[in-house]
């Protein structure tokens, strides 16, 4: 399948963010699955700060080989 330069737009209710930040605080959780709910926070249009721009996001989420647009799409 071709890679497309297309930006996906997230859009997280209330409750998906409470559960993601759930996710974020657990311990119990795999470092692989907190960095991807981490990843679609950072990309949320309608966080507080605003969605970020995919290099702060990977910068936030720390070393990973899954990049922000593969973690959304």
């Amino acid at each position: 399948m071709p890679q497309t330069n297309k930006k996906l737009k997230v859009h997280l209710t209330a409750e998906q963010q409470a559960e993601l930040e759930a996710v974020c605080r657990k311990q119990s959780v795999g470092a692989a699955k907190v960095r991807r709910a981490r990843i679609l926070l950072l990309s949320d249009e309608d966080h507080t700060d605003g969605r970020r721009h995919d290099w702060e996001i990977a910068e936030a989420a720390g070393p990973t080989r899954i990049s922000p647009d593969r973690s959304i799409g």
